[in-house]
């Protein structure tokens, strides 16, 4: 199987990447995010990149995948009840997994191989 992770060095992201490389039914993790994981594995492919809204140039490295984990998120240690619904009512519905580009990208993959 191979997997494709969004926000691998955040706390949540972390487990799942050490999770999938402990697998033996994970064949390979291609990771999305803003900084290197700093792991080390035959099994990943890191992609970091700044801009997490579009991935055109990327395109290609983020097809053929069976499933896609998306960890990423802001901590809420230290935040108000009121920066918290800001987050989730203005960061998330705008999420990369909104993004034009990984949505073709998906459909392009989803039809059945002969």
């Amino acid at each position: 199987m191979k997997l494709l992770l969004f926000g691998a060095t955040g706390m949540v992201g972390q487990g799942v990447l050490r999770e999938c490389l402990l697998d033996p039914t994970v064949e390979g993790i291609v990771t999305v995010g803003r900084t290197a994981t700093g792991a080390q594995h035959p099994k990943l492919q890191e992609i970091v990149r700044q801009d997490l809204w579009s991935y055109a140039d990327v395109a290609p490295a983020l097809s053929g995948f069976q499933a896609c984990f998306f960890c990423l998120g802001v901590s809420s240690a230290g935040m108000t009840e009121k920066d918290l619904l800001t987050v989730a009512r203005h960061c998330f519905p705008k999420s990369v997994l909104e993004s034009k580009d990984i949505r073709a990208a998906a459909v392009r993959n989803s039809k059945p191989q002969a």
